[in-house]
């Protein structure tokens, strides 16, 4: 298993720096793209690992339907772990998966202009799945916690 650090979510930046809002709802001109300063636009870790899952690089040296396999079995893993990893500060994915997940992050290249303009609000996310370390197991013995070799 191997461990790969939690993020919480980002407010979106547009390439300028300014912070990014949802338009309010309910405005007379629905295209007016009026921004609701109470309801900043996030992004969440789980979707930028969906989404470099989802990446072709994933898949990369793997019959398809392995691939698709280990995206399902991946996308699952971090389904069922979303609120227990930002307990603890991680999420632990089987090493196949890691690595191909890294190998997806470090491939990874934007489909149009305006995905590369707004690249740089994922760079957490990239960066800690580029960190992800082997997880050791903490055995407890005698009531006394110890970590496993």
């Amino acid at each position: 298993m191997k461990r790969i650090p939690f993020v919480p979510e980002i407010q979106l930046e547009s390439p300028t720096g300014a912070l990014i809002f949802n338009p309010k709802s309910g405005a007379a001109n629905p295209e007016s793209q009026v921004p609701d300063l109470d309801s900043p636009a996030m992004t969440s870790q789980l979707n930028y690992l969906r989404d470099r899952i989802s990446d072709a690089a994933f898949g990369e040296g793997m019959e398809a339907v392995d691939a698709d396999d280990l995206r399902y079995e991946t996308r699952r893993a971090l389904r069922t772990q979303e609120a227990e990893a930002k307990k603890r500060g991680y999420w632990l994915l089987d090493v196949p998966a890691a690595e191909k997940l890294q190998h997806a992050v470090l491939k990874y290249k934007p489909q149009n202009p305006q995905a590369a303009a707004m690249g740089f609000n994922f760079v957490p996310y990239a960066r800690a799945v580029r960190a992800q370390t082997p997880h050791v197991e903490e055995a407890v013995t005698n009531g006394v916690t110890a970590q496993a070799s």
